[in-house]
């Protein structure tokens, strides 16, 4: 059974055509897969909040030396970056505007790049 975390950027319901995309995705995946699991977070419906100076700076405290008031700005990113984990397969149901991403996923993307937790950054490099 594999868990399938569906990302909606989309600031528009109804008309979007990213969101029929990520609509048809999964009712084919459920027609093939049927006992697979999806959650869905939302983007572009829901505020994601932008990363702040004080988010970065309790970011880069390491976990161990981290207090209650290090703790706090990172607690939403805690609950994203826990549902990323938990998933197996990633789809981004995303137009795209001006070149570019809407701006509730990149600051999904901001809050769940953390350099501590996810093993993309973990290298051999040295801490300098």
């Amino acid at each position: 059974m594999k868990k399938i975390l569906i990302i909606n950027a989309s600031p528009r319901n109804g008309k979007s055509h990213s969101r029929k995309l990520t609509e048809l995705f999964v009712k084919t995946w459920v027609k093939r897969y049927p006992e697979d699991l999806f959650t869905y977070r939302e983007v572009g419906l829901s505020s994601i909040p932008h990363i702040t100076e004080s988010w970065i700076a309790s970011a880069f405290v390491k976990v161990e030396d981290r207090t209650e008031e290090n703790q706090r700005p990172l607690e939403f990113s805690n609950v994203l970056v826990r549902e990323l984990q938990a998933a197996d397969i990633y789809v981004i149901g995303t137009p795209m505007y001006n070149w570019s991403i809407p701006s509730g996923l990149k600051a999904y993307i901001d809050q769940v790049m953390r350099i501590e937790i996810l093993p993309i950054f973990r290298t051999n490099f040295s801490k300098s």
